[in-house]
């Protein structure tokens, strides 16, 4: 090492504190330096470390990635020629060939021609069968005798692929077309194969003694020709055994018992909602079976509880002809002994406003709230003997309009009697 230039000319080091005090009147010295001649001050620049070593720092980082893209990218191309290289080889080797790596379902077609590729695809779909499965039987039937028809030769085709030097790389798996022919599905089924089925049940309310519960729905299995025609249009494009069990085909109800929770609480207040019907002094009220027998729910899907009118117009129908009493007409009456008499009739009533009990019954079930509605009723007159001409042996006076006690007029002996004609 070269000796420092203070010791080889004999020059003393100076002491630390005088290095301090020089750092010190350094750094109070004025910035700006006075020139002569009145000319104008410049300030010295100081140089910025900090900002300068966050330049450098972003040079070398790009740099360094600039150097490694150019890495990666060269590595990349020299992998594309390379591969492409094997595809340009494997292309002009299988030229008019399937590459390797090429299958229709589990067989391996590379390496075939498009004629080699049509024979091995015609004899494999002559080995095609159809395994149909109902409950705990079992038959296997070959895939022709249900109309089905494989196009090898379009697949062939497909196999022989144009030019493309990464097409080796890929897995290829094939389809073969497959027509199904439905008419012939449908004979089979219906010829050779039991048509067991049960159907489906959808959820409903039911009323017992501890009120409104759900009675849950139930699924249906059929066997269904259109069923099985999918499944071979589903299975067989890959020229493998087809497995289809029969009872598979699940009939499932329109109503669940999830879609009737709501529908329970309506009925449970409809039926709670009282309703009464007063007739001739009586009070006719319906009890909660015959109410909830209003309630109609719809085969749709979900669920749709309304109220039937037709329903309550029955009932209320029927009520009407044991409050109503239809008019007994007088009639001439013979007795044993030859003598005759009159025997007088009566009025009768009937309900007048049935539809508008109906319309009660039926808002006041909507808003559930309890209702009080009353039959009225109209006189029916009823048809009386003309009296002209007649000798009576008694008379006695008509009875009062709605007395049904039984009355009489007596004739004499020998009288003849002339038809009836109604009252006027």
């Amino acid at each position: 090492m070269r000796p420092r230039f203070a010791q080889y000319h004999g020059v003393p080091k100076a002491s630390a504190e005088a290095n301090v005090q020089n750092t010190m009147v350094a750094m109070h010295l004025p910035q700006t330096i006075p020139q002569l001649f009145g000319s104008t001050p410049q300030v010295a620049e100081i140089p910025n470390f900090n900002i300068r070593a966050k330049e450098y720092k972003k040079s070398i980082i790009y740099k360094r990635l600039l150097k490694l893209s150019i890495i990666i990218g060269i590595s990349v191309f020299i992998i594309v020629v390379i591969l492409a290289s094997v595809g340009l080889i494997l292309n002009s080797k299988y030229a008019g060939r399937a590459l390797p790596y090429t299958y229709v379902g589990e067989l391996a077609i590379g390496g075939l021609t498009e004629a080699q590729i049509n024979s091995v695809l015609e004899n494999r779909a002559k080995e095609v069968s159809v395994i149909l499965k109902d409950g705990g039987l079992t038959r296997e039937v070959p895939a022709s005798a249900l109309g089905v028809t494989f196009d090898t030769k379009i697949v062939s085709q497909k196999a022989i692929s144009g030019f493309n030097p990464f097409k080796y790389l890929d897995r290829r798996s094939l389809s073969v077309p497959t027509q199904v022919n439905d008419l012939a599905v449908d004979g089979y089924i219906r010829m050779t194969v039991a048509d067991m089925q049960t159907k489906n049940v959808n959820a409903s309310m039911v009323k017992d003694k501890n009120g409104i519960s759900i009675s849950p729905e139930i699924n249906g299995f059929r066997t269904s020709s259109a069923y099985v025609a999918d499944q071979l249009r589903e299975q067989l494009p890959q020229l493998d055994n087809a497995v289809i069990n029969l009872s598979k085909a699940t009939d499932r109800p329109n109503i669940t018992a999830a879609d009737l929770q709501d529908d329970v609480e309506l009925a449970k207040r409809i039926i709670a909602t009282n309703v009464v019907i007063e007739a001739s002094g009586q009070r006719i009220v319906p009890t909660q079976d015959q109410k909830f027998g209003w309630l109609q729910m719809d085969d749709s899907a979900g669920s749709n509880t309304h109220l039937s009118q037709a329903k309550i117009k029955e009932y209320v129908y029927s009520l009407v002809p044991k409050y109503s009493t239809e008019p007994v007409n007088e009639k001439i009456v013979t007795r044993p002994d030859g003598s005759q008499y009159i025997e007088l009739g009566k009025n009768g009533k009937v309900v007048n406003n049935s539809e508008d009990v109906i319309a009660q019954i039926i808002r006041s079930l909507e808003a559930q709230q309890p209702v009080k509605a009353a039959f009225t009723f109209d006189d029916k007159q009823h048809v009386t003997i003309n009296r002209n001409g007649l000798i009576l042996a008694s008379a006695t006076p008509s009875p009062a309009a709605g007395d049904n006690s039984s009355q009489e007029i007596a004739l004499q002996p020998n009288q003849s009697t002339t038809p009836s004609t109604p009252a006027q």
